[in-house]
């Protein structure tokens, strides 16, 4: 958040150190207001306020510092994002074996996931279908080079916005130096001129 601080009769926009922070750790807004570390987990969390699922957002794991992504009701959802990454596997790893020995209800979603098909348990108006069955249709159908293809397009085109959307917060915070700059400048000629 900006605050607008008046200095010497001319108003200076600072940029709010913690809003700056929050930003960076969570650069994206969700529709009820979440803000979330990816693009994916953006989308997620729409998707289950669109369907008017209550969720909590990054609850703790119950005796651990480990974090889920959501919790609905009783079931935690889990968005795997980042296989890429050596850290992050094996915390995933760690998890899962947490959650396999506490008996916890868990829903994984992974990068190609389609998100209706995996969150569709949680709807209380889902009528009762054979979920394992329409999962492994997915899962074959997911593997199509078709399916591939685009999955790849849509890799290519998040990296380009997580790349577009650093470069707009640096020019951001680069426009509002020069700005704050230029004003003390002005400031100094106005108090010369008195």
């Amino acid at each position: 958040m900006k605050r607008v601080i008046k200095e010497g009769g001319i108003i200076v926009l600072k940029q709010d150190n913690h809003s700056r922070r929050m930003r960076k750790k969570y650069p994206y807004r969700c529709r009820d207001g979440d803000r979330v570390q990816s693009l994916r987990e953006r989308i997620i969390d729409d998707w289950l306020s669109s369907k008017g699922v209550k969720h909590k957002l990054y609850p703790k794991l119950p005796g651990t510092n480990f974090k889920a992504d959501w919790k609905v009701g009783d079931t935690y959802i889990e968005y795997w994002g980042m296989m890429n990454i050596e850290s992050y596997v094996k915390e995933m790893k760690l998890k899962l074996e947490y959650y396999k020995k506490s008996g916890l209800r868990l829903i994984q979603i992974k990068k190609n996931d389609n998100i209706t098909i995996k969150l569709y348990p949680l709807l209380s108006i889902a009528p009762r279908i054979n979920l394992e069955q329409i999962l492994k249709h997915y899962e074959e159908i997911s593997k199509r080079p078709e399916i591939q293809a685009i999955d790849a397009s849509i890799d290519k085109r998040e990296a380009q916005i997580n790349i577009l959307e650093e470069e707009k917060e640096e020019l951001s915070i680069k426009r509002n130096q020069i700005i704050n700059k230029l004003l003390n400048e002005i400031l100094k000629i106005l108090k010369r001129e008195k």
